[in-house]
């Protein structure tokens, strides 16, 4: 078997040159000048690259930030990835922290079609559990459920919401490192966008509860059509904590009572008050209740005579 004979750089050459004469350096002449247009030819070969790869990105980022469910949001960022990455399989799986399990929900790949794995467990030590616990990217072989569809090393990557993982994306094979900063580019925005859908649809819920609580009521665009100054509109979530406080407060509960049961401060109680107030554009504890009784009264079944 032949080896290939060396191709001499262009610095090589160079050296050469300086050594030669006649014929001899004529010809190493015409080799430096074929090497430097084979050169140049590969820089610009790689800076084209480098330009579809940031149209491709920028492309992407601008489908994710408009796509309005988590769903389509994981199909069309793993067809981003596939597609910028220039790989066979992209998988996503949403992570269940406290049965540390994942579930596999969207997979892309051009070359043959294959069913979304089952879910699996995130084995001590394995690749997706170190992963999951660092929130660093891994390069190594996959779980055994999902060996069919990555039988070699994947890169393994976390998307981050609410400052935790969530998600689990698989991409078949290393990354070079302008594929790899495109890759994590791509997944922070995902992990951004899948918040933003989050905090949305945490509001409409709470929305929907206060409305039907009489907590809060639509309000006329204008205040000076009803004479009464108008209301804040509500326009910024409840979290899990203002969310259990407004519970126990629409009981008639004491902030020391408040405090027991939730094994906080006093203190804590008052602040959490204060800003459910502001979210909510009740003036006071007592209108926040009375809104919620009079609904309760107006929506009792009236007597029949």
């Amino acid at each position: 078997m032949n080896t290939p004979a060396h191709e001499p750089t262009a610095t090589e050459l160079v050296m050469a040159m300086q050594h030669a004469s006649g014929q001899e350096l004529i010809e190493l002449g015409r080799r430096f000048a074929d090497q430097l247009d084979r050169e140049k030819t590969l820089r610009d070969n790689e800076i084209n690259q480098l330009r579809r790869n940031t149209q491709r990105l920028d492309r992407a980022i601008a489908e994710l930030i408009a796509t309005a469910s988590s769903a389509e949001l994981l199909a069309r960022a793993c067809a981003a990835l596939a597609d910028i990455c220039s790989v066979g399989p992209v998988l996503a799986s949403g992570i269940d922290l406290g049965s540390h399990r994942a579930m596999p929900v969207t997979i892309q790949r051009s070359d043959v079609e294959h069913p979304v794995p089952q879910e699996y467990s995130l084995t001590a030590g394995s690749a997706e559990a170190r992963v999951v616990e660092s929130g660093v990217p891994v390069v190594d072989r996959p779980v055994d459920a999902l060996r069919e569809l990555f039988p070699h090393v994947c890169t393994i990557l976390p998307v981050v919401v609410d400052d935790g993982p969530a998600v689990l994306i698989h991409i078949a094979g290393e990354l070079d490192s302008a594929r790899a900063n495109s890759a994590e580019l791509l997944i922070e925005v995902l992990g951004g966008c899948l918040q933003r859908l989050g905090l949305v649809a945490r509001r409409t819920r709470q929305l929907e509860l206060l409305r039907s609580s009489g907590i809060i009521r639509d309000q006329p665009p204008l205040a000076v059509e009803t004479g009464a100054p108008a209301r804040a509109a509500w326009t910024e979530p409840l979290t899990e904590r203002e969310s259990e406080v407004l519970r126990l407060v629409l009981t008639g509960a004491s902030n020391t009572a408040i405090a027991t049961e939730l094994v906080i401060t006093i203190d804590t109680v008052k602040s959490h008050v204060k800003r459910i107030l502001r979210k909510v554009g009740a003036t006071n504890r007592s209108e926040l209740i009375a809104r919620h009784s009079a609904t309760g009264l107006t929506n009792r079944p009236t007597a029949q005579p």
